[in-house]
Protein backbone atom coordinates (compact mmCIF):
# COMPACT_ATOMS: atom_id res chain seq x y z
CA UNK A 1 0.00 0.00 0.00
CA UNK A 2 1.45 3.48 -0.89
CA UNK A 3 2.23 5.56 1.92
CA UNK A 4 1.98 9.21 1.99
CA UNK A 5 5.79 11.03 1.74
CA UNK A 6 5.33 12.70 5.31
CA UNK A 7 4.63 9.30 6.48
CA UNK A 8 7.68 7.56 4.75
CA UNK A 9 10.19 10.48 5.28
CA UNK A 10 9.36 10.77 9.00
CA UNK A 11 12.46 11.74 10.51
CA UNK A 12 13.81 8.70 12.90
CA UNK A 13 16.83 9.88 15.03
CA UNK A 14 17.02 13.67 16.39
CA UNK A 15 20.01 13.87 13.82
CA UNK A 16 17.52 13.81 11.04
CA UNK A 17 14.98 16.64 12.04
CA UNK A 18 16.11 19.50 10.34
CA UNK A 19 15.69 23.52 11.46
CA UNK A 20 15.71 22.29 15.63
CA UNK A 21 19.01 22.03 16.38
CA UNK A 22 18.47 23.92 19.31
CA UNK A 23 15.88 21.61 20.52
CA UNK A 24 17.40 18.22 19.64
CA UNK A 25 21.30 19.67 20.78
CA UNK A 26 19.46 19.74 23.96
CA UNK A 27 17.49 16.94 24.62
CA UNK A 28 20.06 14.44 23.27
CA UNK A 29 22.44 16.26 25.68
CA UNK A 30 20.36 15.43 28.77
CA UNK A 31 19.82 11.88 27.28
CA UNK A 32 23.65 11.28 27.67
CA UNK A 33 24.10 12.69 30.73
CA UNK A 34 20.34 11.01 32.16
CA UNK A 35 18.87 14.62 33.03
CA UNK A 36 15.82 14.13 31.87
CA UNK A 37 12.87 15.59 32.91
CA UNK A 38 9.23 13.96 33.91
CA UNK A 39 7.28 16.22 31.81
CA UNK A 40 7.93 18.23 28.25
CA UNK A 41 5.71 20.84 26.61
CA UNK A 42 6.73 20.81 22.61
CA UNK A 43 4.83 24.08 21.21
CA UNK A 44 4.86 25.59 17.73
CA UNK A 45 3.04 25.93 14.45
CA UNK A 46 2.11 22.89 12.76
CA UNK A 47 4.12 20.35 10.55
CA UNK A 48 7.78 21.71 12.37
CA UNK A 49 8.63 18.63 13.99
CA UNK A 50 6.82 18.58 17.37
CA UNK A 51 5.35 15.10 17.11
CA UNK A 52 7.85 13.58 15.31
CA UNK A 53 10.44 14.61 18.47
CA UNK A 54 8.25 13.07 21.07
CA UNK A 55 8.70 9.86 19.09
CA UNK A 56 11.86 9.98 18.81
CA UNK A 57 12.13 11.05 22.71
CA UNK A 58 10.15 8.24 23.79
CA UNK A 59 12.63 5.47 21.65
CA UNK A 60 15.59 7.13 23.18
CA UNK A 61 14.95 6.86 26.32
CA UNK A 62 14.08 3.02 26.26
CA UNK A 63 16.44 2.16 23.44
CA UNK A 64 18.84 -0.52 24.66
CA UNK A 65 21.76 1.06 22.64
CA UNK A 66 21.76 4.40 22.08
CA UNK A 67 23.66 6.07 19.88
CA UNK A 68 25.04 9.70 21.00
CA UNK A 69 21.58 10.27 22.49
CA UNK A 70 19.98 8.96 19.19
CA UNK A 71 17.75 5.24 19.82
CA UNK A 72 19.39 2.88 17.73
CA UNK A 73 15.98 1.87 15.97
CA UNK A 74 17.62 -1.46 15.83
CA UNK A 75 16.96 -3.06 19.39
CA UNK A 76 13.83 -4.64 20.77
CA UNK A 77 12.42 -1.94 22.13
CA UNK A 78 12.92 0.58 19.28
CA UNK A 79 11.47 -1.98 16.86
CA UNK A 80 8.56 -2.80 19.09
CA UNK A 81 7.66 0.92 19.35
CA UNK A 82 7.96 2.06 16.39
CA UNK A 83 5.72 -0.85 14.82
CA UNK A 84 3.19 0.00 17.57
CA UNK A 85 3.70 -3.51 19.51
CA UNK A 86 4.93 -1.99 22.57
CA UNK A 87 2.06 -0.77 24.79
CA UNK A 88 3.83 0.97 27.44
CA UNK A 89 4.57 3.67 24.53
CA UNK A 90 0.69 5.72 24.29
CA UNK A 91 -0.08 8.54 21.61
CA UNK A 92 -3.29 10.29 23.09
CA UNK A 93 -5.42 12.33 20.63
CA UNK A 94 -6.44 15.31 23.59
CA UNK A 95 -9.24 16.81 20.69
CA UNK A 96 -11.06 13.29 20.77
CA UNK A 97 -10.23 12.38 24.71
CA UNK A 98 -10.72 15.74 26.58
CA UNK A 99 -12.94 14.57 29.26
CA UNK A 100 -12.35 14.63 32.90
CA UNK A 101 -12.78 10.27 32.73
CA UNK A 102 -10.52 9.91 30.48
CA UNK A 103 -7.44 12.17 32.34
CA UNK A 104 -8.73 9.84 34.72
CA UNK A 105 -8.11 6.42 33.43
CA UNK A 106 -4.39 7.91 32.01
CA UNK A 107 -4.01 8.63 35.60
CA UNK A 108 -5.17 5.47 36.77
CA UNK A 109 -2.38 3.97 34.21
CA UNK A 110 0.62 5.51 35.49
CA UNK A 111 0.40 3.16 38.68
CA UNK A 112 1.53 0.49 36.76
CA UNK A 113 4.87 0.10 35.63
CA UNK A 114 6.29 -0.81 32.14
CA UNK A 115 6.10 -4.69 30.90
CA UNK A 116 8.61 -4.41 28.24
CA UNK A 117 10.49 -1.24 28.50
CA UNK A 118 12.14 1.00 30.81
CA UNK A 119 10.18 4.12 30.92
CA UNK A 120 6.04 4.25 30.29
CA UNK A 121 5.58 7.49 27.74
CA UNK A 122 2.40 8.79 27.06
CA UNK A 123 2.20 11.75 24.57
CA UNK A 124 -0.71 13.64 24.79
CA UNK A 125 -0.69 15.65 21.28
CA UNK A 126 -2.81 19.03 20.79
CA UNK A 127 -3.05 19.15 24.57
CA UNK A 128 -4.77 23.13 24.41
CA UNK A 129 -8.37 20.38 23.50
CA UNK A 130 -8.58 19.35 27.67
CA UNK A 131 -11.25 20.59 29.09
CA UNK A 132 -10.61 22.63 32.05
CA UNK A 133 -11.54 19.88 34.01
CA UNK A 134 -9.10 17.36 32.78
CA UNK A 135 -6.35 19.91 32.98
CA UNK A 136 -7.22 20.27 36.83
CA UNK A 137 -7.45 15.88 36.61
CA UNK A 138 -3.89 15.80 34.97
CA UNK A 139 -2.37 18.54 37.28
CA UNK A 140 -0.84 16.28 40.88
CA UNK A 141 -0.11 13.89 38.22
CA UNK A 142 1.82 15.76 36.26
CA UNK A 143 3.73 17.30 38.92
CA UNK A 144 4.78 14.43 41.10
CA UNK A 145 4.39 11.41 38.53
CA UNK A 146 5.87 7.64 39.07
CA UNK A 147 9.60 7.66 38.21
CA UNK A 148 9.08 5.23 35.68
CA UNK A 149 6.76 7.30 33.61
CA UNK A 150 7.68 9.98 31.34
CA UNK A 151 4.84 13.01 29.63
CA UNK A 152 5.50 14.30 26.38
CA UNK A 153 2.89 17.72 26.03
CA UNK A 154 2.20 18.96 22.39
CA UNK A 155 0.22 21.62 20.98
CA UNK A 156 0.21 24.65 18.37
CA UNK A 157 -1.57 26.74 20.87
CA UNK A 158 0.49 27.81 24.04
CA UNK A 159 -2.27 30.53 25.04
CA UNK A 160 -4.69 28.27 25.85
CA UNK A 161 -2.64 26.19 27.70
CA UNK A 162 -2.98 26.73 31.53
CA UNK A 163 -0.17 28.53 33.40
CA UNK A 164 -0.42 25.96 36.40
CA UNK A 165 0.42 23.06 33.51
CA UNK A 166 3.08 25.08 32.01
CA UNK A 167 5.13 25.47 35.08
CA UNK A 168 5.35 21.88 35.90
CA UNK A 169 7.17 20.79 32.61
CA UNK A 170 10.30 21.65 30.36
CA UNK A 171 8.91 23.39 27.89
CA UNK A 172 10.59 23.60 23.80
CA UNK A 173 9.07 26.15 21.19
CA UNK A 174 9.48 24.79 17.76
CA UNK A 175 10.45 27.50 15.29
CA UNK A 176 9.10 27.42 11.57
CA UNK A 177 11.80 25.68 9.52
CA UNK A 178 13.60 28.01 6.94
CA UNK A 179 13.04 27.68 3.37
CA UNK A 180 16.36 26.51 2.29
CA UNK A 181 16.14 23.79 4.90
CA UNK A 182 12.94 22.51 3.26
CA UNK A 183 13.83 22.87 -0.12
CA UNK A 184 17.00 20.65 0.66
CA UNK A 185 14.93 18.60 2.49
CA UNK A 186 12.75 18.32 -0.97
CA UNK A 187 15.41 17.57 -3.19
CA UNK A 188 16.99 14.58 -0.95
CA UNK A 189 13.43 13.03 -0.64
CA UNK A 190 12.63 13.44 -4.40
CA UNK A 191 16.33 11.76 -5.38
CA UNK A 192 15.71 8.93 -2.98
CA UNK A 193 11.87 8.45 -4.64
CA UNK A 194 13.42 8.95 -7.98
CA UNK A 195 11.17 12.09 -8.83
CA UNK A 196 12.63 14.70 -10.96
CA UNK A 197 12.27 17.99 -9.05
CA UNK A 198 13.88 20.69 -10.02
CA UNK A 199 15.39 23.37 -7.88
CA UNK A 200 12.98 26.17 -9.06
CA UNK A 201 10.11 24.06 -8.06
CA UNK A 202 11.35 23.13 -4.76
CA UNK A 203 11.73 26.45 -3.86
CA UNK A 204 8.57 27.55 -4.71
CA UNK A 205 6.88 24.39 -2.81
CA UNK A 206 9.40 25.20 0.43
CA UNK A 207 7.52 29.39 -0.01
CA UNK A 208 4.49 27.89 -0.36
CA UNK A 209 5.02 25.64 3.11
CA UNK A 210 5.42 28.31 5.57
CA UNK A 211 7.57 26.91 7.15
CA UNK A 212 5.59 23.40 8.11
CA UNK A 213 7.52 20.40 6.41
CA UNK A 214 4.64 18.13 6.55
CA UNK A 215 2.90 20.70 4.33
CA UNK A 216 5.94 20.61 1.98
CA UNK A 217 5.87 16.69 1.75
CA UNK A 218 2.40 16.86 0.94
CA UNK A 219 3.01 19.38 -1.64
CA UNK A 220 5.35 17.60 -3.60
CA UNK A 221 3.41 14.51 -3.01
CA UNK A 222 0.86 16.06 -5.42
CA UNK A 223 2.74 17.63 -7.78
CA UNK A 224 4.34 14.43 -8.13
CA UNK A 225 1.12 12.72 -9.22
CA UNK A 226 1.71 14.06 -12.66
CA UNK A 227 5.35 12.72 -13.55
CA UNK A 228 8.64 15.59 -13.23
CA UNK A 229 8.24 18.07 -10.79
CA UNK A 230 9.24 21.84 -12.52
CA UNK A 231 7.63 25.05 -11.58
CA UNK A 232 4.45 25.12 -13.79
CA UNK A 233 3.40 21.49 -12.76
CA UNK A 234 3.26 23.04 -9.00
CA UNK A 235 1.48 25.96 -9.90
CA UNK A 236 -1.01 23.79 -11.66
CA UNK A 237 -1.45 21.43 -9.27
CA UNK A 238 -1.72 23.42 -6.04
CA UNK A 239 -3.32 26.41 -7.61
CA UNK A 240 -0.83 29.55 -7.24
CA UNK A 241 0.85 31.64 -9.18
CA UNK A 242 4.62 30.72 -10.77
CA UNK A 243 7.80 33.12 -10.89
CA UNK A 244 7.23 34.46 -14.17
CA UNK A 245 3.16 34.81 -13.53
CA UNK A 246 4.91 37.08 -10.87
CA UNK A 247 6.48 39.08 -12.28
CA UNK A 248 4.20 39.85 -15.45
CA UNK A 249 1.36 41.05 -13.19
CA UNK A 250 4.08 43.57 -11.56
CA UNK A 251 5.38 44.56 -14.98
CA UNK A 252 1.70 45.57 -15.78
CA UNK A 253 1.60 47.19 -12.67
CA UNK A 254 4.48 49.56 -13.23
CA UNK A 255 3.18 50.50 -16.61
CA UNK A 256 -0.23 51.24 -15.20
CA UNK A 257 -1.75 48.98 -17.65
CA UNK A 258 -4.65 47.69 -15.26
CA UNK A 259 -6.27 46.25 -17.90
CA UNK A 260 -4.16 43.75 -18.47
CA UNK A 261 -3.38 43.04 -14.88
CA UNK A 262 -6.86 42.03 -14.14
CA UNK A 263 -7.07 40.42 -17.40
CA UNK A 264 -4.26 38.10 -15.86
CA UNK A 265 -6.36 38.20 -12.71
CA UNK A 266 -9.33 36.59 -14.71
CA UNK A 267 -6.75 33.52 -16.45
CA UNK A 268 -5.96 33.17 -12.48
CA UNK A 269 -9.59 33.04 -11.57
CA UNK A 270 -10.91 30.55 -14.60
CA UNK A 271 -7.45 28.43 -14.08
CA UNK A 272 -9.22 27.93 -10.34
CA UNK A 273 -6.36 29.54 -9.05
CA UNK A 274 -6.54 30.54 -5.16
CA UNK A 275 -7.07 34.41 -5.58
CA UNK A 276 -6.41 35.19 -1.79
CA UNK A 277 -3.03 33.31 -2.59
CA UNK A 278 -2.66 35.73 -5.64
CA UNK A 279 -2.56 38.67 -3.63
CA UNK A 280 -0.69 37.53 -1.34
CA UNK A 281 2.37 36.04 -3.46
CA UNK A 282 2.27 39.66 -5.13
CA UNK A 283 2.33 41.67 -1.85
CA UNK A 284 5.56 39.13 -0.75
CA UNK A 285 6.97 39.90 -4.40
CA UNK A 286 6.38 43.74 -4.07
CA UNK A 287 7.86 43.59 -0.04
CA UNK A 288 11.10 41.54 -1.18
CA UNK A 289 11.63 44.10 -4.77
CA UNK A 290 11.85 47.24 -1.99
CA UNK A 291 13.82 45.52 0.28
CA UNK A 292 16.40 44.68 -2.30
CA UNK A 293 16.02 47.62 -4.16
CA UNK A 294 16.41 50.26 -0.91
CA UNK A 295 18.58 48.12 1.11
CA UNK A 296 22.66 48.48 1.39
CA UNK A 297 23.44 45.22 2.63
CA UNK A 298 23.28 41.51 1.68
CA UNK A 299 19.47 40.56 2.62
CA UNK A 300 19.11 37.54 0.63
CA UNK A 301 18.87 36.07 3.66
CA UNK A 302 15.42 37.92 4.43
CA UNK A 303 13.46 37.70 1.39
CA UNK A 304 11.66 34.71 -0.24
CA UNK A 305 14.02 31.73 -2.29
CA UNK A 306 11.22 32.14 -5.10
CA UNK A 307 12.92 34.45 -6.85
CA UNK A 308 16.87 35.14 -7.04
CA UNK A 309 17.92 38.56 -6.06
CA UNK A 310 19.09 39.61 -9.44
CA UNK A 311 15.36 38.83 -10.42
CA UNK A 312 14.20 41.09 -7.89
CA UNK A 313 17.22 43.70 -8.69
CA UNK A 314 15.57 43.76 -11.85
CA UNK A 315 12.01 44.40 -10.68
CA UNK A 316 13.16 47.16 -8.99
CA UNK A 317 14.84 48.64 -11.62
CA UNK A 318 11.45 48.47 -13.17
CA UNK A 319 9.57 50.10 -10.74
CA UNK A 320 11.63 52.88 -11.43
CA UNK A 321 13.06 55.53 -8.98
CA UNK A 322 10.18 55.73 -7.19
CA UNK A 323 10.28 54.98 -3.37
CA UNK A 324 7.87 52.19 -1.67
CA UNK A 325 5.45 54.58 -0.71
CA UNK A 326 5.11 55.98 -4.50
CA UNK A 327 4.99 53.34 -5.72
CA UNK A 328 1.88 52.01 -3.18
CA UNK A 329 0.10 55.38 -4.13
CA UNK A 330 -0.69 53.52 -7.44
CA UNK A 331 -4.51 53.90 -8.36
CA UNK A 332 -4.16 50.35 -10.01
CA UNK A 333 -2.35 48.48 -7.49
CA UNK A 334 -4.33 49.92 -4.55
CA UNK A 335 -7.78 48.69 -6.65
CA UNK A 336 -6.69 45.46 -7.73
CA UNK A 337 -4.87 44.54 -4.44
CA UNK A 338 -6.68 46.14 -1.39
CA UNK A 339 -9.73 47.39 -2.13
CA UNK A 340 -11.45 44.58 -3.99
CA UNK A 341 -10.14 41.86 -1.30
CA UNK A 342 -11.38 44.09 1.28
CA UNK A 343 -14.38 45.30 0.11
CA UNK A 344 -15.65 41.80 -1.50
CA UNK A 345 -13.82 39.94 1.01
CA UNK A 346 -14.37 36.29 0.36
CA UNK A 347 -17.00 37.08 -2.68
CA UNK A 348 -15.01 35.46 -5.13
CA UNK A 349 -17.95 35.67 -7.79
CA UNK A 350 -17.95 39.53 -7.18
CA UNK A 351 -14.07 39.79 -7.85
CA UNK A 352 -14.47 37.48 -11.44
CA UNK A 353 -17.44 39.87 -12.76
CA UNK A 354 -15.37 42.67 -11.44
CA UNK A 355 -12.52 41.33 -13.67
CA UNK A 356 -13.85 40.27 -16.78
CA UNK A 357 -16.44 43.35 -16.52
CA UNK A 358 -14.03 46.30 -18.78
CA UNK A 359 -13.10 44.43 -21.69
CA UNK A 360 -11.82 47.40 -23.35
CA UNK A 361 -9.79 48.43 -20.83
CA UNK A 362 -10.88 51.88 -19.88
CA UNK A 363 -9.99 52.42 -16.02
CA UNK A 364 -13.35 55.19 -15.76
CA UNK A 365 -15.81 51.95 -16.62
CA UNK A 366 -13.83 49.79 -14.15
CA UNK A 367 -14.10 52.62 -11.47
CA UNK A 368 -17.92 53.10 -12.23
CA UNK A 369 -18.89 48.76 -11.67
CA UNK A 370 -16.43 49.34 -8.36
CA UNK A 371 -18.29 52.51 -7.53
CA UNK A 372 -21.77 50.73 -7.99
CA UNK A 373 -20.66 47.67 -6.15
CA UNK A 374 -19.25 49.18 -3.43
CA UNK A 375 -22.74 51.18 -2.71
CA UNK A 376 -24.18 47.91 -3.12
CA UNK A 377 -21.78 46.31 -0.55
CA UNK A 378 -22.40 49.32 2.41
CA UNK A 379 -26.18 49.44 1.68
CA UNK A 380 -26.06 45.61 2.63
CA UNK A 381 -23.97 46.24 5.59
CA UNK A 382 -26.32 49.22 6.85
CA UNK A 383 -28.89 47.62 6.76
CA UNK A 384 -27.90 44.73 8.61
CA UNK A 385 -26.95 46.93 11.22
CA UNK A 386 -30.41 49.02 11.14
CA UNK A 387 -32.23 45.80 11.84
CA UNK A 388 -30.11 44.95 14.97
CA UNK A 389 -30.38 48.31 16.44
CA UNK A 390 -34.19 48.37 15.80
CA UNK A 391 -34.39 44.77 17.25
CA UNK A 392 -32.12 46.17 20.14
CA UNK A 393 -34.09 49.52 20.50
CA UNK A 394 -37.65 47.34 20.44
CA UNK A 395 -35.89 45.26 23.03
CA UNK A 396 -35.17 47.69 25.13
CA UNK A 397 -38.51 49.22 24.90
CA UNK A 398 -40.74 45.84 25.50
CA UNK A 399 -38.28 45.43 28.70
CA UNK A 400 -38.85 49.08 29.88
CA UNK A 401 -43.13 48.32 29.47
CA UNK A 402 -42.95 45.18 31.07
CA UNK A 403 -40.78 46.87 34.41
CA UNK A 404 -43.64 49.83 34.00
CA UNK A 405 -46.25 47.33 34.38
CA UNK A 406 -44.62 45.56 37.74
CA UNK A 407 -44.00 48.78 38.95
CA UNK A 408 -47.35 49.77 38.57
CA UNK A 409 -49.28 46.42 39.62
CA UNK A 410 -47.07 47.27 42.87
CA UNK A 411 -48.71 50.45 43.39
CA UNK A 412 -52.33 50.65 45.27
CA UNK A 413 -54.82 53.05 43.82
CA UNK A 414 -55.32 55.55 46.29
CA UNK A 415 -59.57 54.67 45.64
CA UNK A 416 -59.11 51.31 46.78
CA UNK A 417 -58.38 52.94 50.72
Amino acid sequence: MYQALYRKWRPQTFADVIGQQHITDTLRAQLQSGRLSHAYLFTGTRGTGKTTCAKILARAVNCEHPVNGDPCNECAACRGILDGSVLDVTEIDAASNNGVDNIRDLRDETRYTPAQVRKRVFIIDEVHMLSIGAFNALLKTLEEPPEHVLFILATTELHKVPATILSRCQRFDFRRIGAEDISRRLLDVAAGEGIALTEGAARLIARLADGAMRDALSMLDRAAAAGAVDEKTVTAALGVMGQDDGIRLAEHMKTGDLAAAVGLLDEYYNAGRDLASVYDQMLGLIRDALLVKTSKTDVSALISPAYSVKTLQALGVLLGQRRGADLLRQPGLILVFVVIPTVFENDLDTRHRFAVHNADGKLPALYVFLDKHIVLVFERKLKRRRKLLLRSHDGGADRRAAGAGLHHAGQRDPGDA
